[in-house]
């Protein structure tokens, strides 16, 4: 009788880890999709300011890498420094 026991609570344990598992996996899941929604969303609103910027209200601006490369370059040794990295769009 308590060997019949002993077997049950291990399968109910099982089963709640095994569920308590799946959550996890679950939030991590759902924290990864928001974060690049978040991200996807951030890098975009960087992009219209630097259009913003390089045209200076005209319908076209004359691009180059400059800003780009001034803004790399202001950002190291700040909190958006690993982000800001200049390369090749070739």
């Amino acid at each position: 009788m308590i060997k019949k026991r002993t077997n049950l609570a291990e399968r109910s344990y099982s089963q709640f880890f095994n569920e308590v598992a799946e959550l996890l996996e679950q939030a991590r899941k759902y924290s990864a999709r928001s974060v690049n929604a978040i991200m996807t969303h951030t890098y975009w609103e960087v992009g219209r300011r630097i259009v913003e910027h390089e045209q200076h209200g005209k319908k076209r601006a004359v691009y180059g890498e400059a800003l780009i490369e001034r803004l790399a370059w202001t950002s190291q040794g700040s909190s958006a420094g690993a982000s800001l990295k200049v390369t090749s769009g070739k």
